[in-house]
């Protein structure tokens, strides 16, 4: 919708934001392709540490949303394996970060 109506969306901006006030690549990196699952299809060059950000960016959206907003897991759904995988948690570690985190939430 932003593209549509602004021709430019929030992710674009925060890259050249980011790129102007000098922030390292990495952090710019992940801020431009925060939306795009593709950056966990094998072949993809996107660098080992804006991957991490972004993966945390997920994470961190999934278990938000999971408490506080909708209970909507459409894009987990599509990302959770190699989130996981990738920030090197295994399935009993994520289930315990996520009751923590529902305990912090009430």
């Amino acid at each position: 919708m932003e593209d549509e109506r602004h021709a430019v969306n929030h992710a674009t901006l925060g890259y050249l934001i980011a790129k102007a006030w000098f922030l390292p690549q990495p952090i710019c990196e992940g801020i431009l392709r925060h939306h795009d699952a593709s950056v966990f299809d094998a072949g993809d060059e996107i660098s080992p540490q804006a991957l991490t950000l972004i993966s945390i960016a997920h994470l961190a959206e999934h278990l938000n949303d999971a408490q506080a907003v909708t209970g909507n897991h459409a894009k987990w759904d599509g990302v959770h394996g190699q989130v996981l995988e990738h920030l090197g948690l295994m399935d009993s570690e994520y289930e315990n970060l996520r009751e923590e985190i529902a305990e912090l939430m009430v």
